[in-house]
């Protein structure tokens, strides 16, 4: 059961909803155009009350409403209410609670006459009113009891719910003000500042007061104005501040009010030609691609000349108002200039029945409006299948047909595709390419379902084979960490298991030797500890092949051309190391009279000094002596 005023307020607010005029235009702007003068004088008194003391919006303010007709015929008419400011009326603090209980009675009354406000909501209204006034005229102060939190008055009940039924100048998403062309930009600023002045919309737009400006176009442009760049818009530098504009807005709120009045005449005198032109020559629709106000002209003339454009055989079709000439669009849209006359006009009217052209115009906007009629009913089983984030099959440059066969195949697909979830993705009309991290999924007009549904599964079947893999790493992780723990309180003294180091392969592996202890010290072996040769020239021979004698450029150059063998290339660029190991077994090799040849060889730490003290690094182990025997 909805607690307080709530309830009457919500039966107030649904007969007056604006949805229920979709028929009547006039009363629809003419209910829009009273809540917005009802949430004006409702944050008036909110702010009056809280302390923000500024003059009301007016001495006397007359509001009315348009109510539903229910479906058993009752309800309908039009309710009116007037507020009226105490008299005498100060803006001073004194004057807090008559404000407030002026607004009380006004809401009141309206709900009254609109059969909204039962006896009970009507005495404790009055009863709230009464005390407050009673304890304004009382002389001392009451002795102070413990704070509870007082009951919502009348009018901020009516607040709270004017913002959550019913608010029309709620604040919008950027997208539906861009979209609803409410969001526009000059010619002469650079992308680079649209895309600045938009990242400022992003994140401002809920603290720029949309409720005052409201429905009033926004231009981006090189300067703050209202109505005088283009009328009816405010104009704002692409660079503007949020504290500025809310300034802007709050001073000249007037100038607002007026730039929104010329627009909902221009509106309303543009919507009445229109329904009159459709009306006298059975035409489907009017279009306008140009500017609306350039376009008064020449829907005036087309309404004054109905009966000729009938008699031509204008019927059937949609017209448009455009920037160029006369002509016939592909689809059979007659197109009329916004600089025409009634010269004009009837010179084409009469070239255009000589020629016949308005019986085929006819025929090729009978045929399109049934192909867009195939592609709407298409999309929407694909929607009702799918349930997407969007569909988007007219932004794209192709024909009726061409999008019609992207619809139909869409369909033929919406039952494989039903198995995943869409309501992310948005499915677009164009060239081939689908981001899953975008969640676009954009498909040309001739696209194959069987091929799309294929990449779909495939993709699919990774990710999952990805997300199982990942969920077995991590089992086998958690699982080892477990067993090492479980080890580790069996035997505190038990070392677990070092981390496996990555494999390499073999040539590169066999370059490096490591410790047995659990040092971090890795030692370069640049040969084998043991070599041997049958002979001189066998040593001559492995050093030229190992490229002992040759330029390390060219040894560089080569092994960077080396394709096939890896593990060549990676020899022809080690030599630094190999070269004076390999000089010292050669003097060794010529020195030795013994015809075996094979012996021990000395190990690298005493050919290359690092076992000796003097020569070892600070932090170099130091290993015992090679058996390499005395000269003397």
């Amino acid at each position: 059961m909805l607690s307080g005023y709530k309830k009457s307020l919500h039966q107030f607010f649904l007969k007056v909803h604006p949805d229920f005029f979709s028929r009547n235009r006039e009363w629809q702007r003419s209910n829009e155009r009273s809540v917005a003068q009802l949430n004006e004088l409702l944050e008036w008194g909110k702010g009056f009350k809280n302390g923000i003391l500024r003059p009301p919006p007016a001495p006397s303010l007359t509001i009315g409403f348009h109510l539903k007709v229910e479906e058993d015929g009752s309800g309908g008419g039009e309710v009116r209410g007037t507020f009226e400011l105490p008299k005498p009326f100060h803006v001073t603090d004194a004057y807090k609670g008559p404000c407030e209980r002026a607004v009380n009675k006004f809401l009141r009354d309206l709900l009254i006459k609109a059969n909204c406000l039962d006896a009970a909501a009507e005495q404790m209204s009055k009863t709230q009113d009464d005390i407050s006034a009673s304890v304004e005229e009382a002389k001392k102060p009451l002795r102070r009891k413990p704070r509870v939190q007082p009951m919502k008055t009348l009018m901020e009940e009516t607040s709270e719910s004017l913002n959550e039924t019913w608010y029309p100048e709620s604040t919008p998403d950027l997208d539906d003000l861009i979209e609803a062309d409410l969001l526009l930009f000059s010619r002469d600023i650079s992308p680079k500042h649209c895309a600045f002045a938009m990242q400022t919309l992003q994140h401002s737009l809920k603290n720029m007061k949309y409720n005052l400006w409201y429905e009033v176009p926004l231009l981006v442009s090189h300067r703050y104005s209202i109505g005088e760049e283009v009328e009816g818009f405010i104009s704002v530098p692409w660079d503007f501040e949020p504290a500025t504009f809310v300034r802007l807005i709050l001073e000249r709120a007037d100038d607002i009010k007026i730039q929104r009045a010329k627009l909902d005449d221009l509106a309303s005198k543009i919507e009445q030609d229109i329904a009159v032109l459709c009306n006298a020559c059975n035409l489907d629709d009017v279009i306008i691609s140009c500017a609306h106000k350039e376009s008064l002209p020449a829907l005036d003339l087309l309404v004054q000349n109905s009966a000729l454009l009938r008699r031509s055989g204008v019927s059937e079709l949609s017209l448009e108002i455009g920037d160029k000439s006369f002509g016939f669009r592909k689809n059979g849209v007659v197109i009329f200039p916004k600089d025409m006359t009634s010269a004009t006009l009837g010179a084409f009217l009469d070239k255009a029945c000589a020629e016949n052209r308005f019986e085929h115009a006819r025929s090729i906007y009978a045929t399109a409006k049934q192909l867009v009629e195939g592609i709407k009913w298409h999309l929407k089983e694909f929607r009702e299948v799918i349930k997407p984030k969007g569909i988007d099959a007219f932004t794209a440059v192709c024909t009726y047909s061409q999008r019609l066969t992207w619809a139909m195949e869409l369909v033929q697909i919406a039952p494989r595709l039903s198995q995943w979830d869409w309501s992310d993705f948005t499915f677009v009309l164009g060239s081939l390419d689908i981001n899953w991290e975008k969640h676009v999924v954009m498909l040309p007009h001739d696209f194959n379902g069987d091929a799309v549904l294929k990449y779909i599964e495939t993709t699919h079947g990774e990710a999952k084979q990805r997300v199982r893999d990942s969920l077995v790493e991590e089992e086998a992780r958690r699982k080892g960490d477990e067993d090492r723990r479980e080890m580790a309180r069996g035997n505190p003294h038990e070392v677990p298991p070092p981390p496996v180091t990555p494999r390499v392969p073999q040539h590169i592996a066999n370059q490096y030797i490591t410790s047995k202890h659990d040092d971090e010290l890795h030692v370069e072996s640049p040969i084998q500890p043991r070599t041997t040769f049958e002979s001189d020239a066998d040593v001559k021979e492995y050093m030229q092949w190992e490229g002992a004698y040759r330029d390390p450029r060219a040894l560089g150059k080569e092994a960077m051309a080396e394709e096939d063998d890896k593990e060549r290339a990676f020899n022809l660029l080690n030599k630094k190391y190999r070269e004076q190991a390999m000089k010292e077994i050669l003097e060794e090799q010529n020195s030795r009279k013994n015809a075996a040849r094979r012996k021990t060889h000395p190990t690298l730490g005493d050919l290359f000094g690092i076992n000796d003290p003097k020569q070892t690094l600070m932090g170099m182990p130091l290993k015992v002596p090679g058996t390499k025997t005395s000269n003397n």
